[in-house]
């Protein structure tokens, strides 16, 4: 709580938790039943989710940590263990798949609920949440596949900035708190100077 940027980092803490205790051995036992039950399980994901997000409504400071979001890590455990048949299934589509306008596409349907939250209700917003798994799957298992072929994902420049997108985001907030302690902003000039310390410090630990 002393910082809301982190909220993400105490979901994945609290998922790694449970991931052995609760987690996987769940999903050992799904991946042990049959095709059709397995699917309805899988789909069930989705109201369970929404009723974690019921949960932490009602208990106080659980609101931060926005479980239904779990719905992600799930999405993530079903890919990697249908991955072989997935692959083998949509293998002969590899040249759509690694198509950068199949790339784009999938790029914008992920991130198509910043357009769609201006419409919603903001009482469907956790359901636009976890909905948003279908394209943020397709985009992953998009990036996944076409590796095997020379695509614009397989760019050494984006592959170098998808390694430090994710210590930016451990290393801004602390480092936009210090500038912000040290430069007053009281005018334009200090502004542009604020942005540019924010900038270039957070880069900079990053890649530390």
């Amino acid at each position: 709580q002393l910082d809301g940027v982190y909220w993400a980092l105490v979901l994945e803490l609290l998922f790694y938790i449970l991931y052995p205790l609760v987690i996987a051995p769940v999903f050992f036992m799904i991946n042990k039943t049959s095709g059709r039950k397995k699917h309805v399980l899988y789909i069930s994901l989705l109201p369970f989710c929404f009723g974690l997000f019921l949960i932490g409504e009602r208990i106080l400071g659980f609101t931060l940590l926005r479980l239904h979001y779990f719905i992600y890590f799930f999405a993530g455990i079903i890919i990697a263990s249908c991955y072989e048949k997935l692959k083998e299934k949509f293998g002969k589509f590899i040249n759509l798949i690694a198509n950068p306008l199949w790339i784009l596409a999938s790029i914008f349907l992920a991130y198509s609920s910043i357009i769609i939250n201006v419409y919603v209700s903001k009482i469907y917003d956790p359901w636009l949440g976890i909905i948003m798994v279908f394209p943020i799957s397709l985009l992953l298992f998009t990036a996944v596949v076409s590796t095997d072929k020379k695509n614009i994902l397989t760019n050494p420049l984006l592959t170098k900035l998808g390694k430090l997108s994710y210590t930016l985001f451990l290393t801004h907030s602390m480092v936009i708190h210090i500038v912000e302690k040290t430069i007053p902003s009281n005018s334009l000039a200090n502004t542009f100077l604020i942005i540019s310390y924010s900038i270039i410090g957070s880069l900079v630990l990053s890649i530390i």
